[in-house]
Formats: C-alpha cells, sequence, structure tokens
C-alpha cells in the first residue's frame, strides 16, 4: 500500500511540475501532417493528440480538440487536406479532460457546430473542468466552458451525411 502512495505523490508532483512550467509533451502541441486514415476519416491533429475529422457530403463531424491553443493548427490540417473548419457541423469528445477538449468552445463559437455528449461529460465540459474528477483541482487544468446541445448515451447513433457513429460509453 504504501509504494502506491509514494508512486501516486510522484505522479502528483510531476504532473504539477509540468503545469507549474506551463510546458506540455511536445506531442501535445507539434502539429502532425494531415492524413486520410480510412474512407473519410482523417487525423488533423497532433503526434500525441489525436484530432479527427470525419467528411461527409453534409459537412464534418469533429472528434477532439486537444489543448486551448489548437484551434489554429487544426484548422490548417483541415484546410491542408483540402476542406474548411467552416464545415465543421458535429463536435465530439473522447474524454473530456483539457487536453482532449479545451478548444471545444472555440471552435463550437467558430463554427456553429452542435456538440454532443454523454451526461457525465457534459457536466465536465460545460464546467469548464473545474469538476473534472481527475483534475478539477488544477486550474491549469480548466478551460472555457461549452455548452453541449445533445446528451448522447451507449448505443446511440449520430449520423451526418449518410456516415452513423456508435457511442460506446467507457
Amino acid at each position: 500500500k504504501s509504494w502506491l502512495t509514494v508512486v501516486s505523490l510522484c505522479t502528483a508532483l510531476a504532473v504539477n511540475a509540468m503545469a507549474s512550467e506551463l510546458t506540455w509533451p511536445s506531442g501535445w502541441t507539434e502539429p502532425y501532417p494531415a492524413h486520410r486514415v480510412i474512407g473519410p476519416l482523417y487525423n488533423v491533429g497532433f503526434e500525441d493528440l489525436s484530432v479527427f475529422l470525419i467528411v461527409t457530403e453534409e459537412g464534418s463531424i469533429l472528434i477532439n480538440t486537444g489543448l486551448a491553443d489548437s484551434v489554429d493548427p487544426i484548422r490548417k490540417n483541415i484546410e491542408s487536406l483540402g476542406f474548411d473548419i467552416a464545415d465543421v457541423k458535429v463536435l465530439l469528445c473522447m474524454q473530456s479532460h483539457f487536453d482532449h477538449a479545451a478548444a471545444l468552445a472555440e471552435i463550437k463559437d467558430l463554427t456553429g457546430a452542435k456538440l454532443y455528449a454523454t451526461k457525465r461529460d457534459a457536466a465536465v465540459l460545460e464546467a469548464g473542468g473545474k469538476n473534472d474528477p481527475h483534475f478539477g483541482d488544477e486550474p491549469w487544468a480548466w478551460f472555457d466552458p461549452v455548452v453541449v446541445d445533445q446528451l448522447i448515451s451507449q448505443d446511440d447513433g449520430i449520423t451526418l451525411g449518410g456516415v452513423t457513429l456508435s457511442v460506446h460509453e467507457h
């Protein structure tokens, strides 16, 4: 039991040290060349933080946004593929931690897209991360709150332009 306490303390100190310097792993901030993954699915994110774009004939679905300063690199990656960020109609997030969701509010304002989230994630997104069970006590993990337009749950389908995604809660 005591070694777990030591490991937890070391992890907490490492994360706090990283946050106090406001430097993130380079893989979280360095854009990765945008590319098609398969079919209408594209990676438009970073080396170690995935941001996915699904292109349909009725607009696009953007999954994840990375850190707060991620909008311009994401936009540039989308444009490098010949697409427009303004065509994003649906926003999704794999998890509501700051490193996956911090730019959602800005992208939602920019595009007018609808944000879909599970009930638990919606609470964290709408509170700007302040109630995140993992990072809520850390001001460096807070982000601009964003209104969730539609709650989703296990096995729901999200359909746009002939593409349907299935929700899998974990």
